[in-house]
């Protein structure tokens, strides 16, 4: 089975992903591999690459477009895989892996996050990002439109049940980061101005909770756990 296509295929940066890839600053050595799991167009990989040219750089998807897109925007190793059946002995080894967005679009969501955890060198970590289901938006919708959801979206979480699936995955989260509170609904952000996402920004640190991604950088839990 193909992974479903979880974005546009002329999706642009979203704040959420400029909050990742700030993450990857100091938290990967000189020189070291990082890997995103459902990279999309490559949006998130072009900014790390913006950050820390000096590092390899992969991604994997499930949609050929969207690889082709990502390899022509970024130049990084990219390829075709169904996220479904992720295998760390396929992908290789990281120093990070990250996965933006992408969980709530499969159907083995647990499976998926232990082949990651496989993935990670010794002292790797992997940084994850899922949307919020207590943010303002989501509880927005969820009442104008009882039983409805977003497209494709197979599973949600709030942040202590995210946290929950983790430790099942073997992860342990060493901290969660904040992207915003989004008030101002629609996946178009472009035309939004600046002092709204400041603002937003500001709520996010205000209010965690609400934010409109739960992300956490997590490490693998020690062998004896």
């Amino acid at each position: 089975m193909r992974t479903a296509r979880h974005v546009p295929a002329d999706q642009g940066v979203l704040p959420y992903h400029r909050v990742l890839a700030a993450t990857f600053e100091s938290m990967v050595p000189d020189g070291g591999s990082v890997l995103d799991v459902g990279c999309g167009n490559g949006a998130l990989l072009g900014l790390i690459a913006g950050r820390r040219p000096d590092l390899r750089l992969a991604g994997i998807d499930g949609d050929p477009l969207m690889v082709e897109l990502a390899a022509e925007s970024t130049g990084a190793d990219v390829d075709v895989v169904d996220l479904d059946d992720l295998d760390a002995a396929t992908v290789g080894r990281f120093d990070a892996v990250v996965c933006c967005h992408v969980l709530e679009h499969l159907t083995r969501p647990l499976d998926v996050l232990v082949a990651m955890r496989s993935s990670l060198t010794d002292r790797g970590r992997a940084v994850l990002a899922v949307p919020n289901l207590v943010s303002p938006i989501p509880i927005i919708n969820a009442a104008a439109r009882r039983e409805a959801a977003n497209e494709g979206h197979l599973y949600g979480w709030d942040r202590p049940h995210f946290q929950q699936l983790l430790r099942a995955a073997g992860l342990d989260v060493e901290r969660w980061v904040t992207d915003s509170v989004q008030v101002v609904p629609g996946r178009n952000r472009e035309n939004v101005p600046d002092w709204v996402d400041r603002f937003q920004v500001a709520l996010g640190r205000a209010m965690p909770y609400l934010c409109e991604s739960l992300i956490s950088v997590t490490r693998p839990q020690p062998e004896s756990a």
